[in-house]
């Protein structure tokens, strides 16, 4: 079944096939020069490789050949964004005809209800990828997608095809309030990823979980937005994470398989599986930012050393723990830096991207209702250093002196609990749902950076260095401001 059409982009006019010849027919290995016919007859070849164990085509380019287009009619379009939210393209959302997103090096047409998803990967970003789109209302679709070669790099397409290899549902007003059951049987088993789409079209993913309540900094208890049938894997259900800012979806809900697992079949080939085969695994890590996508911990956490010290006392043995005790003292002061210093990072990427859009807002008028909702998230971000060593490193010296007495305090808990004022975990409480904000304000950032460029050209060269300092700000984050 034809899925989509690879031509070489071209400024105007149409491109025909005019000629194509085999350079190298072996076993494992394919290789056919196809020639085209542009506008005034001028010749453009492009040379498609097919390697027998897989599946996926590479094209390289010929003279005069600058990109390729891939036409595959669509509603959806996805950007993977394996360090952070995807970029979904709603072309219903898309007013204008030709405009740009983000040239990440992966884009997913997702085609056929749910059967079929065509992709285009590409090693050198030089220059953004052009969407088409046209037809109107519920007709409306992205025509054709223009990607461009950079300096000796090539462009692979490749299709997933299988029942049930994506799937989509429409979220509303009413439908967020409650789980809905997905019409949808999942096809096998792997990391799946949910896009959820918010009224003023930036995304919210996640990657299927089992059901149940988790928590946040941000939003404290929630239900987990997107899960499995534990007794049956094969059926999903999802209910939007409404408790978190910008809680208000409305649009297409996507879900795809992003990675695969221990129980992925074999044969069976995911969107990362495409990359890693298409590009290499070393220049893969370097584009999904593995060493910045790291959650990492230091230190001992507050609630760890509540639940651990006031057991000590209980069971009175204090004395006996001292050295234990000394060590767990300087673990959660190591802790409470680490966090702040994220913090303080983050209030550095407010000022520093304030002042950035302030100058910007003066170079170009013509952006500055954008620019200024821009600055008006970007406040949201805690803008104040901190610095809770030194009163954690008190609390901690009181800690050991009653753990030196003979009588020591019967309320010990006091100086740990969550709740308790000058308390160790509730000083941890405080910077996590501080921390915990700044990067989920920061990931809002990055979205209106992105969903701007589509629906806005103009905004282009803004929204790329936008993305660009909120990946920088969001590498390297410590598990407690994750979600």
């Amino acid at each position: 079944k034809l899925r989509a059409r690879a031509l070489p982009v071209v400024e105007s006019g149409a491109v025909t096939i005019s000629a194509s010849k085999a350079k190298s027919v072996e076993t494992d290995l394919c290789v056919v020069d196809v020639t085209y016919k542009g506008a005034g007859g001028k010749d453009l070849t492009v040379t498609y490789a097919l390697q027998g164990n897989n599946p996926i085509v590479k094209t390289t380019p010929g003279a005069g050949v600058a990109g390729l287009r891939l036409e595959a009619a669509t509603r959806i379009g996805v950007i993977p964004d394996f360090f952070t939210d995807d970029m979904v393209i709603d072309a219903r959302a898309i007013p204008i005809d030709k405009t740009e997103v983000p040239a990440e090096n992966f884009f997913m047409n997702m085609l056929d209800n749910g059967n079929s998803i065509v992709t285009a990967i590409w090693d050198k970003n030089e220059k953004d990828v052009e969407l088409t789109l046209s037809g109107e209302k519920e007709a409306r679709v992205i025509a054709g997608v223009n990607v461009f070669y950079g300096a000796g790099g090539g462009i692979w397409l490749a299709a997933l095809e299988k029942k049930g290899i994506w799937a989509q549902t429409e979220m509303t007003s009413n439908s967020i309030k409650q789980a809905t059951t997905l019409d949808w049987k999942c096809p096998f088993r792997g990391k799946w990823k949910g896009d959820f789409m918010r009224v003023d079209h930036t995304i919210d993913s996640w990657e299927f979980e089992s059901p149940g309540t988790r928590w946040s900094g941000v939003a404290g208890n929630y239900t987990y937005p997107c899960w499995f049938d534990p007794k049956d894997p094969t059926k999903a259900a999802i209910q939007p994470a409404t408790k978190f800012p910008n809680g208000n979806f409305a649009g297409p809900f996507v879900a795809y398989a992003i990675e695969r697992n221990k129980d992925t079949p074999l044969d069976q080939l995911t969107i990362t599986d495409l990359m890693r085969n298409s590009l290499g695994v070393g220049p893969c890590q370097h584009i999904m930012d593995v060493a910045g996508q790291g959650v990492t911990s230091k230190g001992i956490f507050t609630c760890g050393v509540n639940e651990m010290v006031v057991d000590v006392f209980l069971w009175k043995r204090q004395k006996d723990e001292l050295v234990f005790m000394d060590r767990m003292m300087k673990e959660v002061q190591v802790f409470i830096k680490a966090i702040g210093d994220r913090i303080n990072m983050y209030a550095e990427f407010r000022g520093q991207t304030l002042q950035y859009l302030g100058e910007q807002k003066k170079a170009h008028p013509e952006l500055a209702d954008f620019i200024g909702r821009l600055e008006a998230q970007t406040t949201k971000i805690h803008g104040t250093k901190v610095d809770s060593v030194p009163g954690v490193a008190k609390i901690g010296e009181q800690i050991m002196k009653e753990a030196m007495s003979d009588n020591p305090r019967r309320d010990i808990n006091s100086l740990t609990e969550e709740g308790k004022g000058g308390s160790i975990a509730s000083t941890g409480g405080w910077q996590d749902d501080i921390v915990a904000r700044s990067r989920n304000s920061v990931k809002i950032l990055r979205q209106m950076a992105t969903i701007e460029m589509a629906v806005n050209p103009k905004s282009a060269e803004l929204c790329k260095e936008i993305r660009k300092r909120t990946q920088q700000a969001l590498r390297g984050a410590l598990g407690h401001e994750m979600r």
